[in-house]
């Protein structure tokens, strides 16, 4: 059973030693070494930020932070080795009311996504987010998403 919990600095910690591979590769791009003092850094800054489980386990934590001084919201996830776990319904559905909530807060949305991650761009195309060609970013490695309210 997929539960949510608010994310804790602690249980981001946990989280953050047990990435997944391709989340883990995508800090590295960024230049990001330590992702446990990243997130220590960064959770204050949240809107909101919560830790989903599935049997006890977590899989992946998510959130929304606003860009000081506008109304965007950058949203973000990082999974960890036990994604594969969580049955993908369950995900899929939690994933969409995440999305409709980051929505309803900000009428921008955008973050970037590792160019060479496509499964993770083809789940932000899925939840509506538009994918730029363009890479950006450090050494050029990602590619912008972005959602406008019309």
């Amino acid at each position: 059973m997929l539960t949510i919990y608010k994310l804790t600095q602690a249980r981001a910690a946990l989280c953050a030693m047990s990435l997944c591979e391709a989340d883990q590769a995508e800090l590295d791009a960024a230049g990001i070494e330590d992702a446990v003092a990243m997130l220590e850094q960064s959770l204050p800054d949240c809107s909101w930020s919560h830790e989903a489980r599935w049997n006890d386990r977590p899989v992946f934590m998510y959130g929304v932070r606003p860009l000081p001084g506008n109304e965007i919201g950058i949203p973000w996830m990082l999974s960890t080795v036990h994604l594969e776990q969580a049955e993908r319904v369950a995900v899929a559905r939690l994933a969409r009311k995440v999305v409709a909530q980051m929505r309803a807060e900000f009428p921008i949305l955008t973050n970037m996504v590792h160019a060479d991650n496509e499964d993770a761009i083809k789940f932000i195309q899925w939840l509506g987010f538009d994918v730029s060609d363009r890479r950006v970013g450090p050494g050029e490695n990602f590619r912008q998403f972005m959602w406008r309210r019309a």
